[in-house]
């Protein structure tokens, strides 16, 4: 049981670093191409099936929550929170 966790954990972060960003970057390269081409030219590509779709927005909703989620924590001072929870009573740190 413990190696499945990990291993999903690990299935995670893996698609965080590796995947999701060439999947970004497809989504970017597939807005620009729809948004800025001219409309003659995307006509003659949607027998590629070249167009920005629903999917390619939850990518880039993903990457830009996990940008606005490091940008958070390089405001938080760890050291602070640390002491903060092991003053805690009902939470005790043993380091």
């Amino acid at each position: 049981l413990m190696f499945h966790g990990f291993f999903m954990c690990l299935d995670s972060l893996l698609f965080m670093v590796t995947y999701l960003p060439i999947r970004i970057m497809r989504a970017l390269y597939l807005l620009f191409y729809t948004a800025l081409l001219p409309k003659h030219v995307r006509e003659r590509s949607r027998l590629l099936n070249v167009r920005f779709h629903r999917t390619q927005l939850y990518d880039l909703l993903r990457g830009s929550i996990i940008v606005i989620a490091f940008l958070a924590l390089l405001q938080v001072q760890m050291s602070q929170i640390y002491h903060f929870v092991r003053g805690q009573t009902f939470i005790k740190l043993y380091v």
